[in-house]
């Protein structure tokens, strides 16, 4: 029996999920606390594509390396949009117009490497801070 690509994917990040426990990482910038992402990545549906999120750590993405945020078809994982980067890129924290503080993340680094990807991949994450979610 062979075991299929997406699979051996989910199998993979589940030994990371593991080891992060044994390892007690936390993922912090100041007051933003974003531990609990790194267990539990966010998914959403972007018209064809599935969009995968980790905090503070790297998803694998087939060929094309390891990202942070992973862009995926039905085909698999076909580029990474941003990789974390140890905390070297912290957060810009400030009040939006609805008075809710925020912490915006700027990545510039996502894959290069495709036919219509010839230049690093822009990112931006915004989280806000809101007590009443």
């Amino acid at each position: 029996n062979i075991m299929s690509p997406s699979l051996v994917l989910r199998l993979i990040q589940f030994i990371i999920f593991v080891i992060r426990i044994i390892n007690c990482q936390e993922c912090k910038f100041g007051e933003l606390d974003l531990t609990e992402l790194m267990t539990d990545p966010v998914d959403c549906n972007y018209g064809n594509y599935q969009i995968e999120y980790v905090a503070c750590g790297n998803l694998l993405c087939a060929n094309y390396g390891r990202g942070m945020i992973t862009q995926s078809s039905n085909l698999g994982c076909i580029a990474y949009i941003a990789q974390y980067d140890n905390g070297a890129t912290q957060p810009q924290k400030s009040t939006n117009s609805n008075g809710q503080t925020q912490y915006v993340f700027d990545y510039n680094n996502g894959y290069t490497g495709g036919p219509s990807c010839f230049t690093s991949s822009a990112t931006k994450l915004t989280f806000i801070c809101d007590e009443h979610a």
